[in-house]
């Protein structure tokens, strides 16, 4: 019986510490890929103009700014079209291969975007929040860390960039203050080389099934920040546009 007593006890304990060991997890995968972007953000604002390029929107209509991970800085060949009638002996300084080896060597290192589908970091000085910023509002994405929702505007694009993150029962986790944000509030967003700034001009309370809040509008650069409410029952709605 004191066997059973003391295996009981021990399985009592996994129980309450599981959430802990959860939470603390996650919030070590989002401070490594805290990392990651802030890496690569400072590559993206060190690199020469000319290195960095955007990709062509996916069907999302995100565009990804992309540092390319080597130099072409050798020039092609100029074609022949007659070869020679006669055998003409060259003397060649070095093969293609060592050319280009060797202005590879001389490139500045350039780092990688991070393999996860990061796409900026999220701040609110008031409330002590920052995120990373994820593409696509999957619970994997969500439990590290806010999620820009799919279809909706671009970071920095005219529309309504729609991002959301979980309330969190934990005080100063996530969005867990989100409620606390008034009118002329700012929010921060870094996206690649770029710092944008959103002044909250309102906040609310709708119902779940409310997709109202997703609407695109003609003209303007908004924000709109989601998360639950206490109890889940509602959501609230912070709205900002960019400065």
């Amino acid at each position: 019986m004191r066997r059973w007593g003391i295996v009981l006890m021990l399985i009592g304990m996994c129980v309450f510490a599981f959430p802990q060991l959860q939470l603390y997890y996650e919030d070590l995968q989002q401070q490594k890929l805290l990392a990651s972007l802030n890496e690569f953000t400072d590559a993206a604002s060190v690199a020469p103009v000319e290195d960095v390029q955007l990709e062509s929107p996916d069907s999302s209509g995100y565009m990804e700014s992309s540092v390319p991970e080597t130099f072409s800085l050798v020039k092609e060949a100029p074609k022949v079209d007659h070869a020679p009638a006669q055998p003409v002996k060259t003397v060649v300084k070095s093969s293609s291969a060592d050319s280009i080896a060797k202005v590879q060597a001389l490139a500045p290192p350039i780092k990688k975007k991070p393999a996860t589908m990061g796409i900026g970091i999220l701040e609110i000085s008031k409330i002590n929040v920052r995120l990373p910023i994820l593409e696509g509002a999957s619970n994997a994405n969500l439990n590290v860390g806010a999620a820009h929702l799919a279809g909706t505007a671009a970071i920095g694009n005219d529309g309504n960039t729609v991002i959301a993150a979980h309330h969190s029962y934990k005080y100063g986790r996530m969005f867990n203050r989100l409620q606390e944000l008034a009118a002329g509030d700012i929010v921060t967003i870094q996206n690649g080389n770029q710092t944008l700034q959103y002044k909250v001009t309102g906040s609310e309370m709708v119902e779940p099934t409310d997709i109202s809040v997703l609407d695109q509008p003609a003209k303007g650069k908004h924000l709109t920040l989601i998360t639950c409410d206490n109890d889940g029952s509602h959501r609230l709605i912070v709205r900002a546009d960019l400065q």
